[in-house]
């Protein structure tokens, strides 16, 4: 919730739009699924105690949501997870520029925890876990945003 609904006030009208959003995803059905399996994961990231799982657990979502198999055989996972998010969720190109250099830094760690077995984060690790779940939150956001445009666009089309 964050600064957004730092008021009784400002709770009020975000509970229900929330609950609404999150009605529309599930009424999706099977076009919603990848957001629900990433939501899922970033639950279980955000609810962990250990830093390393929840690490990997964040880069799974971005995985489900911007991962295309073919496509990371051609350009590598980084190049195409880093180049989607910060197209997606980046505002500015000094957004996007940031987000691509952080991004590299992010799944840097991730490997070095998938690859070398790596066991504890520094507190520069920890700070860019924050960042990716950040990361993680507004791309979540952007995917049921574009859900639910998709539908709002098949309304009229069913009703002709």
């Amino acid at each position: 919730m964050g600064d957004l609904v730092n008021t009784p006030e400002k709770r009020v009208h975000w509970c229900p739009r929330i609950l609404e959003e999150m009605a529309q995803v599930i009424a999706a059905g099977k076009r919603a699924e990848p957001i629900m399996l990433a939501s899922q994961w970033y639950f279980d990231s955000a609810t962990g105690s250990d830093p390393l799982l929840p690490f990997i657990q964040a880069m799974v979502v971005l995985e489900i949501l911007l991962g295309d198999k073919a496509a990371s055989k051609e350009i590598g996972l980084n190049e195409l997870l880093r180049n989607r998010c910060a197209y997606l969720i980046g505002s500015s190109q000094e957004e996007r520029e940031d987000l691509y250099k952080t991004f590299s830094d992010i799944y840097d760690v991730r490997s070095q925890i998938v690859h070398r077995g790596k066991h504890r984060l520094n507190a520069h690790e920890r700070t860019l876990l924050s960042r990716l779940r950040s990361m993680c939150r507004r791309v979540i956001q952007k995917e049921v945003d574009l859900l639910r445009a998709d539908k709002k666009k098949d309304v009229p089309a069913q009703a002709s």
